[in-house]
């Protein structure tokens, strides 16, 4: 899937980008995080809107499913945003 500044790829996760991931990613607002956790990533989805988003904020994205997290390090490496995204 394309965005404005990365591309996100899914094919290893169990649930696949949808609405509610896109919105909740549009949708957040602060005026200036500086840490961001997003449990659950997947495939990073909204944790790469959020670094977009905010490009101060640090995120931890946290995935207990290796393949998932395995492709949500891939998506993070592959993002002009690599420096601030940490999957656990």
């Amino acid at each position: 899937m394309e965005f404005k500044r990365f591309t996100v790829h899914d094919d290893r996760c169990a649930m696949k980008i949808g609405t509610d991931a896109v919105l909740l990613g549009t949708l957040s607002d602060h005026p200036n995080p500086q840490r961001i956790v997003d449990v659950g990533t997947g495939c990073g989805i909204v944790a790469l809107m959020l670094a977009q988003r905010f490009p101060k904020a640090f995120v931890d994205a946290v995935e207990l499913n290796p393949e998932a997290a395995s492709q949500a390090i891939e998506n993070f490496s592959c993002s002009p945003f690599s420096d601030r995204l940490t999957c656990i």
